[in-house]
Order: C-alpha cells, then structure tokens, then sequence
C-alpha cells in the first residue's frame, strides 16, 4: 500500500514539474495571448460607450497599431499593465462616462504615439 501511495506521489509530482516547465517555456505565449484578450476587451467595451461616433474609426485604428507595435516589442508590459490599470478603475462599477472614455482614448493614443 505504501509503495502504490509513493508511486502516485511521484507521478503527482512529476506532472507538476513537468506543468510547470511547460508554463514558464511558454511564458511570452501566454502573455501576449492575455494581453491581446484584453485589450480586445477594452477595444469592445470602448466602442460600446463611445461618446463621439467620429472618433471611432481613429479609436480602432489606435488599436490595431497598439496590438502590432505589442506584436513587435515596441511596447512596454508596464505602459500596457498602467492602460490596463486604468481601465479596471474606470470600469469598477460596469459602466463608463464619457471622461473614462476620453482617458482611455488619450492613453492609448499616446501608447501608440510613443517611439
């Protein structure tokens, strides 16, 4: 009985090792595809309580320039991590107004203008 427990604990552990390889292997992987996901998210939620309909194409274009100069490593995670920031506090209470909106907008904007 004891010998078929350790054989499990070592399997078990094994796994783990094993899990944990994979993860920290594919660690930009699995960045990037976070980030895109939730810059798509914002993208999508932006869109929804945009107070301008002009603004909305040159919204979704910053986006896509983000989402490429990200691709690219132009981009840092910090300046996306505080974009990131900024829209959890913002969207707290599930709703946006118009000056969240416009914050956003700015920020993403200058991410994409930077150099």
């Amino acid at each position: 009985m004891k010998k078929i427990l350790l054989i499990i604990a070592g399997v078990v552990a094994i796994v783990v090792v094993i899990g944990a390889v994979l993860l920290y292997a594919n660690r930009d992987k699995i960045t990037n595809f976070a980030t895109d996901r939730t810059l798509n998210f914002v993208e999508a939620q932006l869109m929804e309580h945009i107070p301008d309909p002009a603004t909305e194409v040159k919204v979704k274009v910053d986006f896509r320039t983000l989402h490429e100069r990200l691709q690219a490593g132009k981009v840092k995670s910090s300046d996306v991590k505080d974009l990131a920031a900024l829209f959890y506090t913002s969207y707290r209470d599930e709703k946006l107004d118009s000056t969240e909106v416009r914050k956003i907008i700015d920020q993403v904007h200058k991410l994409v203008s930077e150099q």
